[in-house]
């Protein structure tokens, strides 16, 4: 009997195998689920160094070119060398600013000549490999009208938008008015998503939708990004940033201000005055001369790292004994990995400063969380608060098939059952 030749569902994402984009990361756990099925392909950015075609553990990896110095840059930010990565972010910075002033009248728009090139290079793929399915994954916006185009060109195709970041509901820039951009940009994303079989919004976002898309409602779906799932990692050998036999507390992801402060944490757990404490922060952003600054005065050990690849991070994590978690302004985003934290099982620290953050009604389910109000409680009082939750909870692990059933929707399964539902 000749065995049934396996769909084929084509991801159009940032890059791959994943670096330090958590939707990328976040996509990644979906596709090793979806590879157990369905032949999977992914278009990405070309890097410096890339080949236009490579297969990665099963993975069918398709290269595109936006231009060289994107290239440059994308490569420099994951650069171990600080003076790179800081270039690169420079670089990135100026770049992004110029072409805001110079798009306004399309906002929002950025790239306007780059996503047509990508819609044609996305239709050229589908057809030739014979493509059942298309997975946009925005960020970034540009996935989501190529893939709309395609859909337009090849109406059996089924194309789902992934907003695993707000977008309509997410921040605006500060060069224009509110209700401008505001009305531009969910204007867009309605057209973006207009032919879409399913939208898979975040669950964050779910009241703004209800309140400002009530007519397309119907197929979003509202999950949130999934980070959940069991690490097998072993912990053979301490992370050279982890120090044994201290309390090693860990942050990942990005500091950018103002969305994200260390300086208020590093103070409290500094005024612990524990000099077995190592506070490790893992992550780019404009945030590493605030980090530098302090660790002079810090009581304890201060690290920062711009970048490590996800695998370390694992590990890192896998070594930790707390970990850490800085609250955001945008209530209708989420910090996905929240969810990777509690993949661990580890005590979480959590400071938030609006009553709506995304994350607390999640993080009041996990059982090992302390949340800090820190426009609420003074220093003092959080810190001596925080150090007690600490000390009681070092060294406990929360079961993951218990926090699995009570986070399902942040389950990389959960994704790929609302995919499966349009390839049967």
């Amino acid at each position: 009997m000749k065995k049934r030749e396996k769909k084929k569902i084509l991801v159009v994402m940032d890059s791959y195998p994943p670096t330090s984009s958590p939707n990328d990361i976040c996509m990644d756990n979906v596709i090793q689920e979806l590879k157990i099925n369905y032949t999977v392909f992914c278009l990405v950015k070309k890097k410096m160094g890339d080949k236009k075609y490579k297969e990665v553990d099963g993975v069918n990896v398709i290269s595109y070119s936006k231009g060289p110095i994107d290239s440059f840059i994308s490569w420099g930010l994951e650069h171990q060398n600080k003076l790179l990565s800081k270039t690169a972010s420079t670089a990135k910075f100026l770049l992004t600013r110029a072409n805001q002033l110079f798009t306004i009248p399309i906002y929002p728009i950025f790239w306007p000549f780059y996503q047509i090139r990508l819609a044609y290079k996305l239709l050229k793929e589908c057809r030739k490999n014979n493509i059942h399915a298309v997975i946009a994954v925005c960020f970034p916006p540009e996935s989501l009208f190529a893939g709309r185009f395609v859909k337009n060109k090849i109406r059996d195709l089924v194309y789902i938008p992934y907003f695993i970041d707000a977008y309509s509901c997410g921040t605006y820039p500060k060069y224009i008015s509110y209700e401008f951009a505001f009305s531009r940009k969910l204007g867009y994303e309605k057209w973006l998503t207009d032919n879409a079989d399913e939208v898979i919004m975040m669950e964050s976002s779910q009241s703004f939708h209800q309140k400002f898309s009530l007519q397309q409602i119907e197929r979003y779906t509202f999950l949130n990004p999934p980070f959940l799932k069991e690490h097998d990692v072993e912990v053979v050998d301490f992370h050279p940033l982890l120090e044994e036999g201290k309390i090693n507390i860990v942050y990942t992801g990005y500091l950018y201000l103002p969305d994200r402060d260390p300086s208020y944490i590093i103070d409290l757990i500094s005024s612990w005055n524990r000099k077995d404490v190592v506070l490790i922060f893992v992550g780019g952003g404009n945030c590493s001369d605030i980090i530098e600054s302090k660790k002079t005065t810090f009581n304890g050990t201060l690290k920062h790292s711009n970048f490590l690849p996800h695998d370390e991070i694992l590990t890192l994590l896998a070594g930790a004994n707390v970990l850490l978690n800085l609250g955001v302004s945008n209530s209708n985003a989420i910090s996905g990995k929240i969810f990777e934290y509690m993949s661990f099982g580890k005590p979480i620290l959590t400071t938030y400063f609006k009553d709506d953050d995304a994350s607390l009604m999640y993080l009041d389910k996990y059982p090992l969380s302390f949340t800090i109000n820190q426009t609420q409680l003074s220093l003092e009082e959080a810190s001596v608060e925080s150090l007690v939750f600490v000390e009681k909870h070092l060294g406990e692990q929360a079961e993951f098939g218990k926090i699995e059933k009570i986070f399902y929707n942040s389950t990389p399964e959960a994704v790929v059952r609302r995919i499966r539902e349009h390839l049967l």
